[in-house]
């Protein structure tokens, strides 16, 4: 599993981290294993770190089916980080098709900033 994620319920917000290869299943099997963990609450922030990873085969349709499937709430509040081109270029894409149906989305090349952004520091 090229990731992991820590539910922080006292400060309301959902760390997610991916390292290594990144594929479609991964993203579906991440969507699916939140809804499901009884300490998610799709009104958390989410900081999703893909920084560490080293291969991103992620498809656009992906994507999509990944906006479809948002399992937080339209007042969430949601940060992208990637430093890579591919990752911050499919986060970016997230970001334009998520619109207002993903709550408030934004990508970032910095985890500081995205920390900032979420009121995390």
């Amino acid at each position: 599993m090229p990731y992991d994620y820590h539910i922080d319920a006292a400060r309301r917000v959902v760390f997610t981290r991916f390292h290594g290869v990144v594929t479609d299943d991964d993203l579906a099997e991440h969507v699916n294993r939140l809804r499901n963990d009884p300490t998610f609450d799709p009104s958390f922030s989410q900081l999703t770190d893909g920084n560490g990873a080293t291969k991103v085969d992620v498809t656009s349709d992906a994507i999509r089916r990944l906006v479809e499937s948002n399992p937080f709430s339209k007042n969430a509040k949601r940060a992208g980080v990637a430093s890579r081109d591919v990752a911050f270029g499919l986060l970016r894409m997230y970001e334009l098709l998520a619109d207002s149906r993903c709550g408030e989305f934004r990508v970032f090349r910095d985890v500081n900033e995205a920390r900032a952004w979420l009121g995390l520091d």
